[in-house]
């Protein structure tokens, strides 16, 4: 916990140290944790804005880590055609496939 504490102060989300009453009730609350579900917390903490409360820190460690290869598709960047190209195109694509 006190490796969490410091990682969630070096984010600036907590303000107090070590030892104080509200790191000790954050400790006492997240108790049943294991060490790698608090560490998966934090990390998902780095995109936190505002302030965290413990029940919202709580939520993060709860949350399924995502799979690199479940992140958002982005496309390929691409020039739009005008439309006598696209129509080029079509056409040339349809003679090729014989419709």
């Amino acid at each position: 916990m006190v490796m969490v504490w410091r990682g969630l102060q070096a984010s600036k989300l907590v303000h107090d140290d070590l030892g104080s009453t509200d790191f000790k009730y954050w400790e006492s609350s997240l108790f049943d944790y294991p060490e790698k579900q608090l560490l998966q917390g934090l990390k998902a903490a780095e995109d936190w804005s505002g302030f965290l409360t413990l029940g919202d820190f709580r939520k993060l460690c709860e949350k399924p880590a995502r799979a690199p290869y479940h992140s958002e598709f982005k496309a390929l960047p691409h020039k739009s055609m005008g439309k006598d190209e696209t129509r080029a195109r079509l056409a040339k694509m349809r003679e090729e496939l014989g419709l």
